[in-house]
């Protein structure tokens, strides 16, 4: 995929209030902006709901928060003051947890992909805190030979090899690997997409509980998930057409919301 570089948007987020004028983004093989006038402060410890049309820009917000891409005009603020580009890259890692929507695992087992986070965030998860953050990503571990659990959800050796996992187990154990960080911020790319609707509710549970004190942004379709938040943003064709709480959103007929709520054709 082309680097999107950014142009005119605002954006924030944090562990703090904040607002900025930030970037627009577009992508270097395109003359359109993948983001454009976009303008938004998130209060601390906040569930943010980022939702809208395939292709609206969503992703490319977290992007440009983990500073995966850099906005090309305006800035990004933490606590609205520090410029995101004056972070010390490995303190920025240190306070930010991703689990993007492109999986990735390394060669290994199913504990260390999950300690790994621990190690990137400079120190090593102990095996109890392991277990913890599979469990609170609603993934059952043992040790020993994979099996069942007594309601008959399978029970994952933590020395399994996650080449052996299905969609929905690796999405679970790219959760914990982000649980396992303690961070400031969490940025969640559409983490349910291979849960079943069950499996999301209980996930969710554990989610609130785990990460209670922490700021957290959820890109997402799922309104079980979107339920959870307190602010949503809904962007369309890269632009931010409604930002504000769940129910206030939901008494525009009109928006994008509303529509998928009530599944309501665009």
């Amino acid at each position: 995929m082309a680097r999107p570089t950014a142009d005119h948007t605002k954006q924030t987020s944090s562990s703090s209030s904040s607002s900025s004028p930030s970037p627009p983004s577009s992508y270097s093989s395109s003359s359109s902006l993948a983001l454009r006038d976009v303008s938004f402060s998130i209060k601390p410890r906040t569930w943010v709901g980022i939702t809208g049309r395939s292709g609206s820009g969503k992703s490319t917000v977290l992007h440009l928060i983990d500073r995966l891409y850099d906005p090309t005009r305006g800035t990004i603020r933490w606590g609205g003051q520090e410029d995101l580009r004056h972070f010390p890259p490995t303190e920025l890692r240190r306070r930010i947890a991703m689990v993007p929507q492109r999986l990735q695992f390394f060669p290994g087992t199913v504990k260390w992909n999950i300690a790994y986070g621990s190690v990137n965030s400079g120190h090593l998860g102990s095996a109890g805190s392991t277990r913890a953050a599979a469990k609170a990503a609603g993934l059952a571990v043992g040790v020993g030979q994979s099996s069942n659990t007594p309601n008959g959800d399978p029970l994952i050796s933590l020395n399994r090899s996650t080449h052996a996992l299905s969609a929905g187990e690796k999405q679970r154990v790219a959760l914990a690997r982000a649980l396992g960080r303690n961070a400031d911020l969490y940025l969640l790319d559409e983490p349910t997409a291979n849960l079943d609707a069950l499996k999301v509710h209980d996930i969710m549970a554990n989610l609130r509980r785990q990460l209670d004190g922490a700021t957290v942004l959820i890109v997402t379709h799922s309104i079980a998930l979107l339920d959870q938040c307190q602010q949503i943003l809904v962007f369309d064709q890269g632009q931010l057409v409604q930002n504000g709480s769940p129910d206030d959103l939901l008494q525009d007929p009109s928006g994008i919301l509303y529509q998928m709520y009530n599944q309501v054709p665009a």
